[in-house]
């Protein structure tokens, strides 16, 4: 089954909110070590010992369609 994508047009869904929420079982552990000749940089994925939630509640609903600070954005 296909879907047409439909442009949102701009006037009647500026800053709509869009619920985005995630949750994770495993982050990144970053180091950075310096060197003679630069630096070395080492990125680990880890597994959490507790999954953790992330909502947009949180945050005050910061995803927003259309939001002020992305110009020429189109949903």
């Amino acid at each position: 089954m296909k879907h047409p994508i439909i442009p949102l047009p701009r006037e009647q869904w500026q800053d709509a909110v869009l619920p985005i929420g995630y949750t994770t079982t495993e982050y990144y552990d970053v180091s950075l070590e310096r060197r003679s000749d630069g630096f070395a940089l080492s990125i680990l994925k880890k597994p959490l010992e507790e999954p953790i939630t992330r909502t947009p509640q949180e945050h005050d609903f910061p995803d927003r369609l259309f939001a002020a600070h992305w110009q020429g954005a189109r949903a």
